[in-house]
């Protein structure tokens, strides 16, 4: 996990919209976060550390897109483990915000289930088939061209 200085993140903090500030110093957003590491039996300094990474989230420092990563190598957990904190922070924490994070990354749609997907995919899919389809259309032959003469062939 990249190490923030509290400059850079005050910094953030000014620029951020209102709602994510609200977030980032929640008690329920505290909370949450509590009954998760709970769940997981996740104690010590790894609840320091998961807290940290949710508010590099809302700060637009880390985005969601590499949460669940950091998630399994901070916390020193299982894949299918961080996969389900991450879902979880996704559903419970960040999905409030969910209009409000997409400004900050532009290129993440977030979903009430838990998963985040790159919008860009999606556009490199459309310029694919705009491609294909450019393709298609150069590589259909032809039609008889009307203003040619037909070409008369002597049966010697």
């Amino acid at each position: 996990m990249a190490k923030y200085s509290k400059e850079e993140a005050r910094k953030m903090l000014k620029i951020i919209p209102p709602a994510l500030k609200e977030l980032i110093f929640s008690p329920e957003t505290a909370e949450t976060i509590l009954k998760i590491t709970d769940e997981y039996n996740i104690n010590d300094e790894r609840v320091t550390k998961l807290s940290s990474l949710v508010g590099y989230c809302l700060l637009g420092m880390l985005s969601p897109l590499n949460l669940e990563k950091e998630i399994k190598t901070e916390l020193n957990v299982e894949e299918n483990v961080a996969r389900d904190i991450f879902q979880k922070i996704i559903r419970l924490i960040l999905y409030e915000v969910k209009n409000d994070l997409e400004e900050l990354y532009p290129n993440i749609q977030i979903y009430p289930g838990g998963i985040v997907e790159i919008e860009k995919q999606a556009k490199e899919k459309e310029k694919l088939e705009e491609k294909e389809e450019a393709k298609e259309k150069e590589e259909t032959p032809p039609s008889a061209d009307i203003y040619r003469e037909p070409i008369e062939e002597n049966d010697s």
